[in-house]
């Protein structure tokens, strides 16, 4: 009787057991699903929008060329169809952020030629705010393996939350395929709209970009320049070639900015970062090309038409050996 009963016992531990086992192997393989389907979705619908910076991370993990290009969103308009170079420019990158962006894409890359932005409104109040805008919390799997789990990669994980409207997303992604286009509607509609503006409206907007545009006081002095500084350094150090680009903007904002003595200051700044570091340095007033309003999304952005003349100029201009 009592061996009868501590078999029984034992049958139930040990079925007891193995439930658990069932249920944990259960868990574990409906979490593992639950992370597939996301990081699927992540790379179907996140990371092609390519004028993000979860797109940026991307290509830092994913990218083959050894060329670069690093700004803000005036790089990443003005160069949006340059071939041979990976453009790493995004709207309101900071040089910190840039800074960390550079030391991770050529990580594990020899670097070739490289185009550096060289326009004031990187060093304004908000990007000595901003500082690396926690860039130095992503890139946490650059650690050279072949594969990348950006479920797990915070500057892309933390867009899950954009999943819950996929609509939304291929929207965005669509307007950003369509913004690269020369002739597209989104690019006939933007000039219709701007042909409209009388000339004061067009220095007033000028004047508000330029005001928004101002660097720091003391830039040389500031943490800001100093992450510029930086970024430049680690790219003569590692060998690139590098070029600084100044940016177009139309002719009502080189009227006003004429006369902002910060901004004028930057542009001296950045002229001299150049000859101190031996680095080639483009303005884009000295290419052979002829920008017109019709080329400008606004005063300091271009669009695919402006870029499609802007862009192969300045590469000329930066390397001309070709």
């Amino acid at each position: 009787m009592v061996d009868r009963r501590m078999g029984s016992r034992m049958r139930e531990v040990l079925l007891g057991r193995g439930s658990s086992r069932a249920y944990l192997g259960f868990v574990l393989t409906g979490m593992v699903m639950a992370l597939a389907a996301v990081e699927t979705l992540l790379r179907v619908y996140v990371v092609p929008i390519d004028h993000t910076r979860q797109n940026r991370i991307h290509l830092v993990y994913t990218a083959k060329s050894s060329n670069a290009i690093l700004g803000d969103s005036h790089s990443n308009v003005g160069f949006m169809n340059t071939p041979n170079f990976t453009n790493l420019a995004r709207a309101g990158s900071s040089p910190g952020a840039l800074e960390i962006v550079a030391r991770e894409y050529f990580r594990f890359r020899d670097p070739g030629r490289v185009i550096v932005e060289a326009s004031p409104q990187l060093f304004t109040r908000l990007m000595q705010k901003q500082g690396p805008q926690h860039h130095d919390d992503y890139f946490v799997q650059n650690v050279g393996l072949p594969f990348a789990l950006y479920v797990f990669e915070p500057g892309i994980a933390r867009h899950v939350g954009s999943l819950r409207n996929i609509q939304d997303l291929e929207n965005l992604a669509h307007l950003a395929r369509e913004q690269k286009i020369v002739g597209s509607q989104t690019e006939h509609k933007i000039q219709e709209k701007r042909a409209t503006y009388s000339p004061e409206r067009l220095q007033e907007v000028a004047a508000v970009r330029v005001k928004q545009s101002l660097p720091v006081r003391q830039l040389r002095e500031s943490q800001v320049f100093g992450a510029y500084r930086r970024l430049l350094q680690f790219l003569r150090d590692r060998g690139a070639d590098v070029c600084m680009v100044r940016t177009p903007v139309n002719q009502p904002f080189l009227e006003q900015s004429a006369d902002a003595a910060s901004y004028q200051d930057g542009l001296r700044a950045l002229e001299q970062s150049a000859r101190e570091l031996g680095l080639r340095y483009v303005d884009f007033r000295d290419l052979p090309v002829k920008l017109e309003e019709k080329h400008f999304h606004n005063p300091d952005h271009l669009l695919a038409e402006g870029a499609s003349i802007f862009a192969p100029a300045a590469v000329e201009a930066c390397f001309p050996d070709g």
